[in-house]
Order: C-alpha cells, then structure tokens, then sequence
C-alpha cells in the first residue's frame, strides 16, 4: 500500500487532490461512480471524460459539473491522457475492451481502477498486471 493511499484510508484527507478522468460514461458513471468520487470532498475531483459517444461524455460532465465546474469531455481516450495531469483514470468502458482501455493508460503512466473484468483474456491480465507492476501503477 502506497503512503499516500495509507494516509487517506487512515484520516480521510489525501495530501493532495486526486484527479480522475472517466472513460465510459453511461449510466453506471452518473449513476454509481460519479456521485461516490463526490462524495470523498476535496480528496478526488474528476477532470475530464471520454466515451466513444460523444454525447454520453457531454451528458456526464454536465451532471459531473455541479460538483466540479471545470470537468471536462475530451474526443479520445488520448486526448484526456494527455491533458490536465491525470492521476487516475476509472475505466467503465464495456468488458471486452477493458483490457485496452486499460493498457492504454497504464502505458501513459496513469493508474487505472476497472469495472470487472479486468480484461478479456488470462494472458491480457498478465500483461496489464506486468505493465502497472513495471511502472509502479
């Protein structure tokens, strides 16, 4: 466990805020995710998001920005990699892309938390396992 993640399970206050993109913007992320990143305060704020349907991304940074005036709908997973420093990135994207969603931003140095499965085949775990071990993600 990282201290960083130690001191927030242990007082409920990260030392600074973490900032999360989600790709994959349907009604789980209104519905489930969004609302639980809230409700950790100033701990977590998401940035930005993606989906390949650029008006499911719209439709959650509009709910996304009562909390968070600044969130924001990027046109590919890329684009949100690349911008506003990223810390994390929620990945609710359907199961059988999971894993290259994932690879993607593992590859781009972001962490990465996955609705199940984490990937579509043992060996395409192993390797995101092996790419998040080798980039201390």
């Amino acid at each position: 466990m990282s201290a960083q993640y130690a001191r927030i399970v242990a007082t409920g206050t990260a030392a600074r805020t973490i900032r999360i993109g989600v790709v994959g913007c349907g009604d789980v992320a209104r519905r489930r995710y969004v609302p639980a990143i809230a409700s950790l305060g100033d701990a977590a704020e998401v940035v930005g998001c993606f989906d390949r349907d650029a008006a499911t991304a719209e439709r959650l940074v509009a709910f996304a920005r009562g909390t968070w005036p600044a969130t924001k709908a990027f046109g590919s997973l890329e684009a949100l990699l690349a911008a506003r420093g990223l810390d994390a990135i929620v990945n609710l994207t359907p199961a059988p892309v999971h894993g290259v969603v994932s690879q993607t931003c593992l590859d781009a140095g972001v962490h990465v938390y996955s609705e199940k499965p984490i990937a579509a085949s043992v060996d395409e775990a192993d390797a995101l396992i092996a790419t998040a071990s080798g980039r201390g993600l």
